[in-house]
């Protein structure tokens, strides 16, 4: 017999027993068969071929499996402390508990894989495939996961708060009592998530895509969302309180019991958003919404006290003292102490009258089309 039919017989024959054998790209075994099962910590595993191979409570802290083939891999409790996964595929593979803080897991494959309760605190995921991966109750503090892929994915009472998740899909995945605390999620994608008491506060959301997504109790406090997109999303009921909303879509967006205190919504546009039941109960007290678009939105129930309304847009906003269905509703708006330097309330009706006090009248064009500044300084009595 040749050496190569040999070889070529010894690695089918190992294989065939179930021994781990390194593989290379063209098939061929890289490696001896002793380095791929020699399993303690600082092993080099770099392209073995582990795929279903039990390995659950081993000991492989900071091991080399670079490359490696784990798929369907039993890792339940294993010590993958700093281990090195890039390349590496765990599709499929059972991590429940697994401990894998400071692990790198650059572009790895864990497609479908179980990581429930296991420790990724301070693991580097940077585009690694976690689509339909179950990460419930697992924790994610500190990881870079900057690009991963998240969808479909199973992140329920997951903890992840001062992640970094920069242009991470979490498109269809399901994120009930999350926390993401403090995170990067600049350009996340979100669109069909299910997300239900989701703590986003303190957060920067700059151009995240939240379209077409139901978001159930999300705190949003303190959190940067300019410039991201709530187009056809549901927001009834969030906390966005001293967010910075600024250029943020919200067309077709539907808002109710919102709180934007002390938010900043400056140049957000409002025309087309929807409004749950008859009344929205909307909070915009001390907000910043100069340059914002309301023209023709209704606002019953809107709570603008103390806003900065410099230069709105509330041309054909209305009110009504008693909605349809809801007489017992405050349906006044509320625009005590608020600014309106500029602002335009051209064709506004206001039926029963709104709530000012202590306002800022300036160039301000009232709703029948005169300008506060010839009207003694107030559109108080033409229409406002």
């Amino acid at each position: 017999m040749t050496l190569s039919r040999w070889k070529t017989f010894t690695v089918t024959l190992l294989l065939g027993l179930g021994f781990p054998v390194a593989v290379s790209a063209s098939g061929h075994a890289s490696a001896s068969v002793s380095r791929c099962a020699n399993f303690h910590p600082h092993a080099n595993l770099s392209y073995c071929n582990l795929a279903k191979v039990d390995l659950a409570g081993r000991d492989l802290a900071e091991a080399n499996l670079t490359g490696a083939s784990l798929r369907n891999a039993d890792l339940v409790r294993t010590n993958l402390v700093r281990a090195n996964f890039t390349r590496a595929s765990l599709a499929g593979a059972n991590l429940t508990r697994a401990d894998l803080v400071g692990a790198t897991l650059r572009s790895a494959n864990l497609t479908d894989a179980v990581l429930s309760i296991a420790n990724l605190r301070d693991t580097t995921l940077g585009d690694a495939h976690l689509a339909g991966a179950l990460l419930i109750r697992a924790t994610l503090s500190g990881s870079d996961a900057r690009g991963a892929n998240f969808v479909g994915a199973n992140l329920t009472h997951s903890v992840m708060p001062v992640a970094d998740l920069a242009d991470a899909n979490f498109s269809n995945a399901t994120l009930e009592n999350v926390s993401m605390l403090g995170d990067n999620l600049t350009q996340a994608q979100f669109h069909l998530a299910q997300i239900d008491e989701l703590n986003v506060s303190r957060s920067n959301l700059t151009n995240a895509n939240f379209a077409s997504t139901y978001l159930l109790d999300v705190n949003l406090d303190n959190a940067n969302i300019t410039g991201a997109t709530f187009a056809h999303s549901d927001l009834s009921g969030d906390l966005f309180a001293y967010d910075n909303v600024a250029r943020a879509t919200m067309t077709g967006a539907e808002l109710s019991n919102d709180d934007f205190t002390n938010a900043d919504l400056a140049g957000v546009d409002l025309t087309s958003m929807r409004i749950s039941g008859e009344v929205a109960t909307l909070n915009f007290h001390n907000a910043n919404l100069s340059g914002a678009n309301l023209s023709g939105v209704p606002l019953n129930g809107f709570y603008f006290a103390g806003a900065n309304l410099t230069g709105a847009n509330l041309t054909d906003t209305t009110s009504f003292t008693s909605p349809p269905g809801c007489p017992l509703c405050e349906a006044v708006p509320n625009f005590e102490g608020a600014n309106f330097t500029q602002a335009d309330f051209l064709g506004a009706q206001y039926h029963g009258g709104v709530g000012l006090g202590s306002n800022t009248w300036n160039d301000t064009t009232c709703p029948d089309a005169t300008n506060s500044n010839n009207d003694n300084g107030t559109c108080a009595n033409n229409g406002v």
